[in-house]
């Protein structure tokens, strides 16, 4: 029993459900076809400071913690993705955000 809570637990922290829709935590392992192989220190930072995929596409979804990491240093980002870049490529395709349903209208 508890390995089933402990699983339904990770679940939910991977994913983020409101009136906004659902987004999906995105994959920050090295892998290049789903992670973050193919970026670059840059790009990493400049997602970080400006909210937006790879700092010039759409925003940035919860739950991904950017306006905790919007105030970081650069240096500090730096050692992030460093520390990103030297985990195991794990190929993880991560479900596209789904939007919420239409509002009702009275």
């Amino acid at each position: 029993m508890k390995h089933r809570r402990r699983r339904a637990a990770s679940s939910s922290s991977r994913c983020r459900s409101d009136r906004k829709g659902v987004s999906f935590a995105a994959n920050l392992a090295p892998e290049e076809n789903t992670g973050l192989g193919d970026w670059t220190v840059e790009e990493f930072i400049a997602e970080m400071q400006t909210g937006s995929h790879r700092g010039i596409g759409r925003p940035i979804l919860p739950p991904m913690p950017r306006f905790n990491l919007a105030m970081a240093t650069e240096d500090d980002l730096r050692a992030i993705f460093s520390y990103l870049q030297s985990i195991p490529a794990i190929s993880n395709q991560v479900p596209d955000a789904i939007d919420p349903p239409p509002a009702e209208t009275e």
